[in-house]
């Protein structure tokens, strides 16, 4: 989109010549940071841990010849969404927060759809896999 390409030009010139006012300042995203880092590692349910291996299989059957999807995507889409709940200040990963991931991922350098635009169906479980979470 050019309109969006010329707002990020515009801002990263403003950023360049100190005329931009930040949304937070550097004392509050120290204390921030500070106090994120402290915080236990939120844990993925096994509800998740299935969401996100169907979605990066449908990620890694949609994508092109271009982008390499391999096994360090899908170690990078678990990292980024226990950091999105981490930021969150959540003690558990939730679908939002692989949401999150998705959409920055669809909005970099993989050529993949954004999490709306997945198959539905594809994040329901289906019944072996519903059977899976009841043995365990």
């Amino acid at each position: 989109d050019v309109q969006r390409d010329y707002e990020i030009s515009m801002s990263m010139k403003k950023r360049r010549n100190k005329n931009l006012n930040p949304e937070f300042y550097k004392k509050f995203l120290k204390k921030f940071f500070f106090y994120t880092r402290q915080r236990k590692e939120p844990l993925m349910t096994e509800e998740f841990e299935i969401l996100s291996s169907k979605i990066y299989a449908k990620i890694r059957e949609m994508s092109s010849g271009d982008a390499n999807v391999n096994a360090r995507v899908n170690e990078a889409i678990d990292r980024m969404s226990i950091a999105s709940a981490k930021l969150r200040g959540s003690s558990v990963v939730e679908e939002k927060d692989l949401e999150r991931v998705v959409d920055i991922l669809a909005h970099s350098y993989f050529a993949i759809p954004s999490y709306k635009s997945l198959d539905l169906k594809y994040k329901k479980l289906n019944d072996f896999e519903v059977e899976v979470l009841k043995i365990k």
